[in-house]
């Protein structure tokens, strides 16, 4: 199954204004095991995906489990990778899955799962 977003426009203009956009913690967790790096103050959106069910005309809400995430590219002081964790305090902790590369180096996309509390 597919994951389907639309894109966020205007999301990377300073003045713009979307309901959800907050204030996040960005976790870098090394795969070396070597102590996380915290970095607070960092802007991002969760967004529902939807996946695409085969033989059905319409998109389905996927679990909810599972978010994309758009960080503002000029917040977050790293490139995302996997296993790196954000921390909303609307809506728990999620770990990076996979990215997609910033788009026109504005944002970051980045599919996560939920990390149960």
């Amino acid at each position: 199954m597919a994951t389907n977003v639309l894109p966020l426009i205007g999301f990377a203009d300073e003045g713009s204004i979307l309901p959800g956009i907050e204030t996040v913690t960005f976790i870098v967790v090394p795969i070396d095991g070597s102590t996380a790096t915290e970095y607070p103050g960092v802007i991002g959106l969760k967004m529902e995906t939807t996946q695409a069910v085969a033989g059905f005309g319409e998109s389905v809400q996927s679990s909810l489990a599972t978010a994309r995430w758009q960080l503002r590219a000029n917040t977050v002081p790293v490139v995302p990778q996997h296993g790196d964790k954000i921390v909303s305090l609307v809506s728990g902790t999620w770990e990076v899955d996979s990215r997609s590369n910033a788009s026109l180096g504005t944002r970051y996309a980045l599919d996560c799962k939920a990390v149960p509390s």
